[in-house]
């Protein structure tokens, strides 16, 4: 094919646009786009329920937690039974500074104890102590 034939070609396009179609191209293309006005309403409504759900949730647990009685540690060990202190602390090797320590007066736990080489004791509550605490090996 030559060259000058394509320039000698009738200049008709093929096709044919309907009247007016450009002008009311952009009107067609913004209506399919846009959202309806009901759910531009619905998202803003949604929004605003947002924070205030949140603000509920925060008064609802923070009212709830003040209902809950607060107890503090003393409190909490008040109701151990002394008995059970005593048997937790037989099981312990604490030394006698260590428990006294735990005192609000700790130099009269140590002073008004008196130490086993300062006891007198008769030798046969000595030898029982000593089979009561399974010592007796050990001196």
């Amino acid at each position: 094919m030559n060259t000058n034939d394509l320039h000698n070609a009738p200049k008709k396009l093929p096709f044919e646009v309907p009247d007016g179609y450009f002008e009311q191209l952009e009107k067609q293309i913004h209506e399919r786009v846009a959202e309806p006005e009901s759910m531009v309403k619905w998202l803003s409504v949604r929004w605003a329920a947002v924070p205030a759900f949140v603000l509920l949730l925060a008064t609802t647990v923070w009212i709830t937690y003040q209902k809950t009685p607060q107890q503090n540690a003393a409190t909490i060990i008040a109701e151990v039974p002394t008995n059970e202190v005593i048997a937790y602390l037989e099981t312990m090797e604490l030394t006698d500074e260590e428990i006294a320590s735990l005192s609000r007066t700790p130099e009269k736990l140590l002073h008004a104890t008196p130490h086993l080489e300062e006891m007198e004791l008769p030798e046969e509550d000595l030898d029982f102590l000593l089979e009561l605490y399974d010592m007796k090996e050990t001196i």
